[in-house]
Order: C-alpha cells, then sequence, then structure tokens
C-alpha cells in the first residue's frame, strides 16, 4: 500500500473501510459513505481504488463538475496510482487512454459517450442529482455503485443507495482537531417571506432582487470590515449582478477582492485562490461555485450573502473555511442570510438516513412534524451558541433564556437591552465613545485587571461590544476622567449591592 495513504488514515476512515467491505458483502449493491469536509474522502476513494486494481477489477469514479477533473487526476496520483493506470473521460482531455483500468469519468460526459466497461463505480458527491448515473444504475443493477457525499440529503437518494455508513461528523472532527472551531454571526435579516420557492429554494432571480439593495450590500461590506480583522474570506453572493454590486463594494473600502463564478477558467480561478492565499487578495466573491471540491484552508471567514432552505448547500459553503490551517484558531461566520438561524449551525445539521422522494402516504407512513434544531445567540458577546450545547463557544457564557440581536448603525444590538443602554448607545458619538473605551483600557491597565475587562464594561455601559473598528482600537487614554471614574464606581457599588443579596 502506498505510503501516503497510510500516513493520512485515521481511525474513522478505518472505520468506513471495514462498514464498505460488510455492506458490500452482505450483498448491498449500492453503499454510501458519508464523510464531512476534511474528513478524508479522497483518502477512502484512492483506498478503494487501489483495492481494485489489486483484485483486477475495472474502477470507474465520476466526477460532478469539470473544474474537478484535474483535481481528481492530481490527487489520485498523489496517493500512489500510475498515471499510466488512469483514463480521463471528459471532452478532449489530453489524458485520454482508453485502455487504462481506472476511469475518470464526467458526469456530462457521461450521457453522450457510450459507457465505458467498468466492473465498480464511485460517484463523487453523490447528492448532485445526474440523469445519466441514474440511468447507469437503473440499467445495471447488479453493479457495484459506491456513492461519496458529505451532505447526503437530497430526497430520493433512498431510493438510488441502499446502505448508509456515516463513519463520523463535523462536530467530532472539530473535538479532534481536524476541523476548526467556528463562531457565526448573524448581523442582518433580508425580507424574504414574499419570495417564491422552486424546486425546495428561494427562486433565484426574486432573491438576486431582494439581496442587491444597496443598504444590505454595504451592510455586508462593513460587517466585515468591522468584524473579519482582513482574514482570507469566500463571500458567497446570489448572482452576477449581486457579486458585481459587492465587488464594486468592497473595492470602493479599499478591500483587494475578485470574484468567480462558473465560467471562470480554472487557470484564473487557481491564480485567484493562490492570491488569496498570499495576501494579495482578501475576498473572493462566489456565484454559483466555489461550493464543492474546493480546497483552500488559509479561509477563516465565510460571508454568507446567499440565502437558502437547502441544507446541503449552506453546509457546503461553510464547509469550505472549516478546513484547519496553521494560524488559524476558528472559522468567523458572518450569515447575512438568517440562514444559520433557520437551519442551525453547520455542526447540529444531518440526517440518520437517507430521503426519500416519495411521500410519506406513500410510502405507508404517518408524515412527522419537521423540527429543525435552531442555534441562540450569546447574550453576552452574539456569537451563535449550536443548538446541541449550553455554554457559548465564543465567551464559555451559559445563557438562560435565548435571545436575539437586530442591527442598528453598523453595530449589534440585543433587544434584550435596557432603556439607559439604548439611550446611551444611541446619543452617544462614535468620537465619545472610542475616548471612554480609551479611559476604560487606561483605567484597566492601572489595576491590573483581566484583559477583556474594559471591553464588558463598555457592553455594561452601551449594551453592546465595542465591535467597530474606531472604538475597538481606541489607543489607551492618558488620564481617565471624573465623569468615567465616578461611573466605574456606581458600577462597583451595584455589583457589591448584587453580591450581598
Amino acid at each position: 500500500m502506498n505510503a501516503p495513504i497510510l500516513n493520512s488514515l485515521f481511525d474513522h476512515q478505518s472505520d468506513a473501510l471495514q462498514r464498505l467491505r460488510q455492506s458490500v458483502g452482505s450483498g448491498h449493491k449500492r453503499p454510501l459513505v458519508s464523510i464531512p469536509t476534511a474528513g478524508g474522502k479522497t483518502i477512502i476513494g484512492c483506498h478503494i481504488v487501489h483495492g481494485s486494481l489489486r483484485k483486477g477489477n475495472r474502477i470507474g469514479f465520476t466526477v460532478p463538475k469539470l473544474s474537478i477533473i484535474d483535481q481528481t487526476f492530481e490527487r489520485f496520483i498523489e496517493n500512489g496510482i500510475d498515471p499510466s493506470e488512469i483514463d480521463v473521460m471528459q471532452g478532449n482531455h489530453s489524458w485520454h487512454r482508453p485502455h487504462a483500468p481506472v476511469k475518470i469519468i464526467s458526469a456530462q460526459t457521461l450521457g453522450r459517450r457510450e459507457r465505458p466497461l467498468v466492473d465498480v463505480v464511485l460517484v463523487d458527491e453523490a447528492h448532485i442529482a445526474f440523469k445519466s448515473i441514474r440511468d447507469w444504475m437503473q440499467d445495471e443493477p447488479e453493479k457495484v455503485f459506491i456513492g461519496l457525499s458529505a451532505t447526503p440529503w437530497r430526497k430520493g437518494m433512498r431510493e438510488e443507495y441502499d446502505d448508509l455508513i456515516q463513519p463520523t461528523s463535523i462536530r467530532e472532527l472539530i473535538k479532534i482537531g481536524r476541523l476548526c472551531n467556528f463562531r457565526a454571526f448573524a448581523p442582518s435579516k433580508p425580507d424574504l417571506d414574499k419570495i417564491k420557492t422552486v424546486a425546495g429554494d428561494y427562486h433565484q432571480g426574486e432573491l438576486g432582487q431582494v439581496m442587491r439593495k444597496s443598504q444590505l450590500v454595504a451592510d455586508v461590506v462593513q460587517t466585515w470590515l468591522e468584524k473579519a480583522e482582513r482574514r482570507p474570506t469566500l463571500c458567497y453572493a446570489v448572482d452576477l449582478p449581486h457579486a458585481s454590486q459587492l465587488h464594486d463594494q468592497f473595492s470602493g473600502m479599499g478591500v483587494r477582492s475578485a470574484y468567480v463564478d462558473g465560467d471562470t477558467e480554472r487557470e484564473e480561478r487557481n491564480s485567484l485562490v493562490k492570491m488569496l492565499e498570499d495576501g494579495r487578495l482578501e475576498v473572493i466573491v462566489s456565484v454559483g461555485t466555489m461550493t464543492t471540491g474546493v480546497d483552500i484552508p488559509c479561509v477563516s471567514c465565510i460571508s454568507d450573502a446567499r440565502p437558502t432552505k437547502s441544507e446541503m448547500l449552506y453546509v457546503q459553503m461553510i464547509g469550505r473555511g472549516l478546513r484547519t490551517h496553521p494560524g488559524k484558531d476558528h472559522l468567523l461566520i458572518l450569515d447575512h442570510s438568517f440562514t444559520t438561524l433557520k437551519l442551525g449551525t453547520v455542526d447540529s445539521i444531518g440526517h440518520d438516513e437517507l430521503l426519500s422522494g416519495k411521500r410519506c402516504e406513500d410510502r405507508g407512513v404517518e408524515r412527522p412534524e419537521k423540527k429543525m434544531p435552531s442555534p441562540r445567540e450569546c447574550p453576552s458577546c452574539q456569537v451563535l451558541i449550536p443548538a446541541l450545547d449550553r455554554e457559548c463557544p465564543g465567551c464559555g457564557f451559559v445563557p438562560k433564556m435565548p435571545s436575539r440581536v437586530c442591527v442598528e448603525d453598523g453595530e449589534l444590538e440585543e433587544v434584550g437591552m435596557t432603556a439607559a443602554q439604548r439611550k446611551a448607545n444611541r446619543h452617544w458619538e462614535t468620537d465619545d465613545k472610542a475616548r471612554f473605551h480609551g479611559e476604560l483600557k487606561l483605567y484597566c491597565h492601572q489595576k491590573g485587571y483581566k484583559e477583556g475587562w474594559a471591553a464588558a464594561k463598555y457592553r455594561s455601559k452601551f449594551g453592546v461590544w465595542p465591535n467597530m473598528p474606531e472604538i475597538r482600537h481606541a489607543q489607551r487614554a492618558r488620564s481617565v476622567s471624573d465623569a468615567t471614574l465616578a461611573w466605574i464606581r456606581s458600577q462597583n457599588i451595584r455589583w457589591a449591592r448584587r453580591k450581598e443579596a
């Protein structure tokens, strides 16, 4: 066995391969292996290819996008598969070897050419429906088709695959350090109630009109400037006009940005990714792409301005930023679409079984009541707390009641804010807030308090954290005014009385 594959094999991958062998051995012809982003789906695929070659079998590997053809070819070679044993079936691809036993097959090309003679077929990104693959599966029921997917939640997959193998989850991969943790913010809520639903998702034309409103586009950029700290970012837009406005807004604020879509050439896309990795770009705005088969570990911020009802699309988008990378302690999610609160955090979305395309009544079962777990905003720092957690991943606070936030003047504001906090937050000018925060920083330094005390006291005053850059980065003041000292003393007295009570 090739060394790179052996060195990359983890317990969950070994478990997946063992359960896959048992599944096929027990008579299953259509098993599906569900592995989250960075869980080793490629490694498992290479193991299966190596095993088939050892047995003298010919194997096909279907790929859903033309942009992933060469990437798959390169990954196979990296993992010890001899290039002379690989044939690429895609258009006029230069690496066409008709007699090679390993076939990398474009799903689009499959519908236009004679099917290759193979013994086993691996279906990459099996959640994407292709008639060419579905017809192949139906015409050759005795042939083994193995699905691979991070998000196998499309309706109708139960009729296509007969065994679901899930050796791990996003939550487990975060726990063992294979994926990085995340912090999610939902700073704005566009009005999507009147948008039509087509094929289970928002009507793209109507959605684009709503998301192109100047107020929301400006909010996307302003929020990134305030919170992202110039992190390498993927920003998801609805359509080309929306992406163009976002790109113009980013550029207008001095942010080095670009955008890609389905027509962007692979060489140009690779060049833009390289520029993002080495810092020449800060933001790539994406339209209808950069959601599957894209590995950019340096991405540490996802700006989601593309509302969706699809769990698959949402998890695929957020998954682009979950890979670990040196110096990356967490992924920052800026969710302008409100999708996180509707579908749940990325580590809480999933299904224990494949979904049927038939109605419940047709299957002879009672229709279940659909309840989607919803995360809740931390009242202490506004980070979204996953539905399955009690403790805030941002500050460790354990809230008693869920809270909601809204946007005002570029800052997140807690709905449960006191009248005094609301008044102070609205009537104090930004320069005065920055001066006040600078005086709190000086007092904190003089008293030897822990870092973060000044920000916490600022929040006690205004009901929000000092998120705006000019306030958060305010210089430590030279002296503390009498008014600020009096306010601090009043806070200390109030805290002491609460403690006595």
